[in-house]
Formats: structure tokens, sequence, C-alpha cells
């Protein structure tokens, strides 16, 4: 049987015409690579000043958590965040917590967020003169006049860290380890104390 050069030519045409609709098909199947984002947050007060050594967490839709601090200009930024929804919380002593839902597109997202002043009320301090201080309060007295290296808190230390609880406050202290138990904060001593677990 003779096939002529135009019939290949017809066949070769009716082949690439039912391939064709194959390959969007094929591009379909292939899974999306993943996109990030950049995002840049400035935290503000009420007069629009900026707001220093904020906390600035991001949860994202799978569990994914990220957190900073926004610098001396009141900016947080974060960087390689997955597009999609992310719940922000902004923390500070002293300030009313925010919360609100990011949506993260591709790219770069810039956001900015208002803060409120919160008073602190403190509870009532009792003092008494004349009393006299327990051996062991009397002997930690002793050291902290004296200089002595101990395991203490100072207002200064509480300034310059700005922690939101009291776990991050004793993060680092020489004596103490804090671990998480069953999703409980605990302090742990290594001098030999029992666990107190934090709230």
């Amino acid at each position: 049987m003779r096939i002529l050069a135009r019939d290949l030519r017809l066949m070769s045409v009716s082949i690439l015409a039912w391939l064709a609709p194959i390959a969007p098909l094929h591009a379909q199947l292939q899974p999306a690579s993943p996109t990030t984002a950049e995002v840049s947050i400035l935290i503000v007060d009420a007069a629009t000043a900026p707001v220093i050594a904020a906390e600035v967490m991001l949860r994202g839709e799978k569990g994914r958590t990220l957190v900073t601090r926004s610098d001396s200009s009141g900016l947080a930024m974060f960087s390689a965040v997955a597009e999609g929804l992310w719940v922000m919380t902004v923390r500070r002593l002293g300030v009313k917590p925010v919360t609100a839902s990011l949506r993260v597109a591709p790219g770069g997202n810039r956001y900015t967020v208002q803060t409120n002043g919160e008073v602190l009320t403190l509870l009532g301090i009792r003092v008494v003169g004349g009393k006299t201080y327990s051996a062991r309060l009397d002997n930690f007295e002793r050291r902290r006049h004296s200089g002595v290296p101990s395991a203490t808190v100072s207002r200064e230390q509480i300034e310059r860290l700005s922690p939101i609880n009291l776990s991050r406050m004793l993060r680092g202290m020489s004596g103490l380890q804090i671990a998480d138990s069953l999703g409980s904060i605990v302090a742990v001593s290594t001098r030999g104390a029992k666990p107190t677990r934090l709230t």
C-alpha cells in the first residue's frame, strides 16, 4: 500500500490535534509551588508615636507561629511568610493586646496597627515598721547589698527585657530551666527544688 506525502501530513496534523488538549491537563496535575511574602507591621500608639519592643506574633493556618519584636521605629518585619490567612497578635506591657486577621499575598505586605494604653493596677503594699526579717530574707539582703552574685531580678532588667509574662522573665536565669509540660510552662530548678508550674 502506498502512502502519499500528503496523507502523512494529514496524519501528523490529526495526532497533534489529539494531543493538544492533554498539555493543559498535564500542567494542571503539577503541584503548585508554595509562594512566600514579606510582611511589615508598623506599631503606633494613639498619638501615632512608634511603640518600641512590642511582641508581634503571627499564627498561620497550619499551626506555624512567627514571633518578632518592633524596633526603635515601631516596625516589625517578617520574611518568607507563606501566603494565606494569618492571625496577628500585638502585646506589650502597658498596652492593650491587639488581635487581627491578615490576608498575606505574594510580594510585600504592609500594615499599620494602632494600640491603646492600658492602666495596670497593682495590688496594695502594706509596710510594717519594726518587723524583723526572716533569717533567709536577711541573708538575701546582705548578699544583695554586698554585691555577691545571685539570681535576682531588678527593675532595670524588667525594663530592658520588657517581658510579657513571668516565664519570659525567668528564661536564662542561672539555677532555672524553663520547660513546656503538656502545654504548661514549668520552671525547673537545677538546685534540687521541685518544679514550679507558672501561669
